[in-house]
């Protein structure tokens, strides 16, 4: 959803963009998925993202994505940039850690 819809007077719009972004966000993890991709997706604080799969319930229906990592961290203040160092750090030990189990899942190459 953009910063437009979630403006002061977000009442109907922002409702409605949320469910755009969480109608895309589900089209999305089904085309990964359909292509056995895997994908690690990290939400933090207030992120907008976070709201909306929340008010569309798109938590609760995860096992439809087995593909999908889903890490909720950080704290309830807005982190979303992941500004503070202790953030950058865990980001990069779960990014590091989806890279390896990517990495495991390739053939092995014989020269």
């Amino acid at each position: 959803a953009d910063a437009g819809a979630r403006g002061t007077d977000a009442g109907a719009r922002g409702t409605d963009a949320g469910a755009r972004g969480a109608d895309a966000g589900e089209a999305f993890f089904d085309a990964l998925r359909d292509r056995d991709q895997r994908a690690l997706l990290v939400l933090t604080g207030k992120e907008p993202l976070r709201e909306d799969f929340e008010r569309s319930n798109l938590f609760g229906r995860l096992d439809r994505w087995p593909n999908l990592e889903l890490v909720l961290t950080g704290s309830s203040a807005d982190t979303h940039t992941l500004t503070p160092l202790w953030l950058q750090r865990e980001v990069h030990a779960l990014v590091e850690g989806a890279l390896a189990r990517e990495l495991e899942r390739l053939p092995t190459l014989t020269p």
